[in-house]
């Protein structure tokens, strides 16, 4: 059975460590027939939840309307 997979990029570095992690797993993901989408949060005017209701709009709503497995690349640094 295949998964819908989203996965989440934060690095402002394009075609950096996090870019060639992420496009290697969405390519194994694919290659074993699972669908993948890709969206990269460091280029977008992201900001706190204001009850808006934009989100439902944009890019972000197919995501909200289907189940997907969410991988993002989040480090956390101590």
């Amino acid at each position: 059975m295949s998964k819908r997979i989203l996965i989440l990029t934060g690095s402002p570095r394009r075609g950096g460590n996090s870019d060639l992690m992420a496009d290697a797993f969405a390519k194994g993901a694919s290659e074993a027939g699972n669908s993948v989408v890709q969206f990269n949060t460091a280029h977008k005017h992201i900001q706190g939840c204001r009850a808006c209701d934009n989100c439902f709009s944009k890019e972000l709503l197919p995501a909200r309307k289907k189940k997907f497995l969410i991988i993002s690349d989040y480090q956390e640094f101590a």
